[in-house]
């Protein structure tokens, strides 16, 4: 992919991060929670949700599903 960027992602359970690579420099949270659902083969969805958090403070973010992410 020319021109992508990337977000790097861990699951608590996890050691190393897996990174989603998108088009631009904006993803939506939304968008993004489907990327990740669907390359870890997580079902729809629909049963649990994702906090996110900053990787340097541990402290958590509230956003809303269609907000977009800057990278």
């Amino acid at each position: 992919m020319s021109g992508s960027s990337f977000v790097f992602y861990r699951f608590k359970s996890q050691r190393e991060p897996s990174r989603i690579a998108f088009d631009g420099t904006a993803i939506s949270v939304w968008d993004l929670k489907k990327e990740i659902i669907a390359e870890n083969k997580m079902g729809k969805g629909a049963d649990f949700d994702f906090a996110i958090y900053n990787a340097d403070t541990e402290e958590g973010e509230c956003l809303f599903y269609y907000f977009p992410l800057f990278v």
